[in-house]
């Protein structure tokens, strides 16, 4: 059996831009966010892991963070930055006076739920799962790293994890009795999926020392 070996990487940690006071939408401020010094670090330390040497084929989203973090695995594998717009961040949108933190639950709860602007975890899904099945028939045995972003990630898990809410109310997913999302992913949080042609086999969940 030919296994392909997708990395799923979220991105690393990003810079506060909390002083940041030029008019521009959001959503382009979003997208131009940089690493932090730790987060450069951070991304470095990773990319360093055996897990991610001998990368076939390499693919990014086309925000700043993303593609900041995904330059070390191409220089140590030596290989091109693929980019693709489908593993971009979920759009919010118009969230008015709501606050991220119960926007996400309201969306962890319905996978629908959206502001004018903005994308479902649905949507987020759609474009996400349309990506991978693009990568899995195009590099069969092959090894590809995927660095996108948190919400991303989620919305794709919910494919094949089984679904249910911590004491918050937060959105968690289980693959096979074993956790892989409590609430939140760390920076520059590596999972290992493994296929067989378009059927997920494992997905694990790598340690960051």
């Amino acid at each position: 059996m030919e296994e392909t070996v997708v990395y799923l990487i979220r991105h690393s940690e990003a810079m506060a831009l909390n002083n940041y006071l030029i008019d521009e939408e959001e959503q382009v401020i979003n997208e131009k966010r940089p690493l932090s010094v730790r987060g450069e670090e951070i991304a470095k330390q990773v990319s360093n892991w055996d897990e991610l040497k001998e990368i076939d084929y390499l693919y990014t989203s086309n925000y700043v963070r993303a593609i900041s973090s995904a330059k070390y695995i191409a220089f140590n594998n030596d290989i091109e930055i693929n980019y693709d717009k489908r593993l971009g961040e979920r759009l919010v949108g118009s969230k008015g006076n709501m606050g991220i933190s119960d926007f996400e639950k309201m969306q962890g709860k319905d996978f629908d739920y959206k502001f004018y602007g903005g994308e479902s975890l649905n949507e987020v899904n759609k474009r996400m799962s349309t990506f991978l099945k693009e990568i899995l028939n195009k590099y069969k045995g092959k090894k590809i790293a995927i660095v996108t972003h948190g919400t991303s990630m989620v919305s794709l898990f919910i494919n094949w994890c089984e679904v249910g809410y911590n004491f918050d109310g937060r959105l968690i997913l289980d693959f096979m009795g074993q956790n892989i999302y409590d609430g939140d992913i760390e920076p520059m949080q590596v999972y290992k999926l493994c296929f067989n042609e378009l059927k997920l086999l494992s997905i694990e969940k790598l340690k960051r020392n």
